[in-house]
């Protein structure tokens, strides 16, 4: 083996000197990877043979981290001067989606109220019309109104479940779907008596998250529930 693999194609910080040691390195074990011994003198040879690889080593490793251990101190420079700007940019992009989340959740749960003060005008006036269709003794009709006043509070709470969240141009949510241990015991012997899979025994929450993830609202095992959360995301701008 030639020095042309230590001397073509090498890094720049690999000097000449350092091309050529490694080289000789190189050249030595190659003479011994396939050594075998069948005499005293050639035990004693090879033990003076794994030596000088020790030391072939050992000089290597040396010549290698006089190389690397520059470039690794640049490089903790470097993340430690952009470690500061990015933990700010982190915080200020938690801070952000915590405030558009808590907005969405606030005008969501204004709509919710809205449509239950509307929902229930509608079932009081619903009751009144009703009230006097049957002391007219209009019986169907008092049917008709109740029926029809059901349906129109159905539509009118459905309609707030469905409706889009504010519009912020590049952002977006997601529903995360996670459990939430709320009675142990009651988990556990839903697993002794086989209504769920034994290996969710010890309650592995990575696995019964990606259930959750999987199921969502759907997933129902005694002793935990399903906690649903809205993540903001977001694209670069």
């Amino acid at each position: 083996m030639d020095n042309e693999r230590f001397t073509d194609d090498r890094p720049n910080e690999v000097t000449q000197d350092i091309a050529d040691r490694v080289a000789a390195a190189q050249r030595a074990a190659h003479e011994l990877v396939e050594i075998v011994i069948d005499s005293p003198q050639g035990l004693d040879s090879a033990g003076r043979d794994l030596r000088q690889v020790k030391a072939y080593q050992r000089q290597i490793d040396d010549l290698r981290k006089s190389i690397t251990r520059p470039m690794d101190d640049r490089k903790k420079s470097v993340m430690a001067y952009f470690s500061g700007p990015i933990d700010f940019l982190d915080q200020a992009e938690g801070a952000l989606k915590h405030a558009i989340s808590s907005y969405r959740h606030h005008v969501a749960e204004e709509a919710r109220k809205l449509a239950a003060a509307e929902a229930k005008r509608i079932e009081q006036q619903a009751k009144r019309e009703a009230k006097r269709a049957e002391k007219k003794g209009e019986t169907e009709e008092a049917e008709v109104i109740l029926d029809h006043a059901d349906t129109e509070v159905s539509l009118t709470l459905a309609a707030v479940e469905t409706r889009a969240a504010p519009e912020v141009k590049g952002i977006g949510s997601r529903k995360k779907y996670s459990v939430v241990v709320t009675d142990k015991m009651a988990f556990i012997n839903a697993v002794a008596t086989g209504s769920i899979p034994d290996r969710y025994v010890d309650l592995n929450m990575t696995e019964l998250n990606k259930l959750a993830r999987a199921l969502k609202t759907d997933l129902r095992y005694p002793g935990i529930v399903v906690k649903t959360e809205d993540i903001v995301t977001a694209r670069s701008a």
